[in-house]
């Protein structure tokens, strides 16, 4: 499924945000907005899942906690641009993949 994505360049911002003394959670995104932004691709995902019995992998169990998907996690960026997971990101997602791909 798709990654919960901030929409603006996390590094960047981020920067910016520290130096004016401004909360990284600026940078964050719900769940409910990541759903809703991407709603047709989950909805057409779940119909490949039941029909051809895909198994659904969502990063959201990764990179979301009580209902946010953090940009910036343990002072570190999920992103390196305003898509791409960064190293500190793909790790953490790799954590709900490898179960998966490995049984």
């Amino acid at each position: 499924l798709p990654v919960p994505e901030p929409g603006v360049n996390v590094p960047r911002n981020a920067a910016l945000l520290t130096k004016k003394g401004a909360e990284l959670e600026r940078l964050d995104v719900s769940v409910v907005d990541h759903t809703a932004t991407n709603e047709a691709v989950i909805t057409a995902f779940e119909s490949l899942a039941d029909t051809y019995g895909v198994i659904l992998l969502d990063p959201v169990e990764a990179l979301c906690r009580d209902g946010i998907c953090r940009a910036v996690d343990q002072a570190s960026p999920n992103f390196f641009d305003v898509h791409h997971l960064s190293m500190h990101g793909a790790r953490a997602v790799s954590a709900v993949l490898s179960p998966a791909l490995f049984r």
